[in-house]
Protein backbone atom coordinates (compact mmCIF):
# COMPACT_ATOMS: atom_id res chain seq x y z
CA UNK A 1 0.00 0.00 0.00
CA UNK A 2 2.73 2.49 0.75
CA UNK A 3 4.69 2.27 -2.20
CA UNK A 4 1.68 2.01 -4.19
CA UNK A 5 1.27 5.65 -2.70
CA UNK A 6 4.76 6.30 -3.68
CA UNK A 7 4.07 5.30 -7.18
CA UNK A 8 1.82 8.00 -7.76
CA UNK A 9 3.75 10.51 -6.19
CA UNK A 10 6.58 9.63 -8.42
CA UNK A 11 4.10 9.14 -11.46
CA UNK A 12 2.20 13.16 -11.05
CA UNK A 13 5.61 14.14 -10.45
CA UNK A 14 7.20 12.79 -13.51
CA UNK A 15 3.50 14.32 -15.57
CA UNK A 16 4.29 17.63 -13.89
CA UNK A 17 7.99 17.26 -15.05
CA UNK A 18 7.00 16.21 -18.51
CA UNK A 19 4.33 19.38 -18.71
CA UNK A 20 6.84 21.76 -17.58
CA UNK A 21 9.62 20.46 -20.01
CA UNK A 22 12.15 20.61 -17.33
CA UNK A 23 14.78 18.22 -16.21
CA UNK A 24 13.89 17.06 -12.49
CA UNK A 25 16.77 18.34 -11.37
CA UNK A 26 15.73 21.96 -12.19
CA UNK A 27 12.63 21.14 -11.70
CA UNK A 28 13.80 20.02 -7.65
CA UNK A 29 15.85 23.35 -7.73
CA UNK A 30 13.01 25.57 -8.97
CA UNK A 31 10.48 25.17 -6.44
CA UNK A 32 13.03 24.69 -3.56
Amino acid sequence: MNSFKEYIAYYNNERIISKLKMSPVKYRTHFL
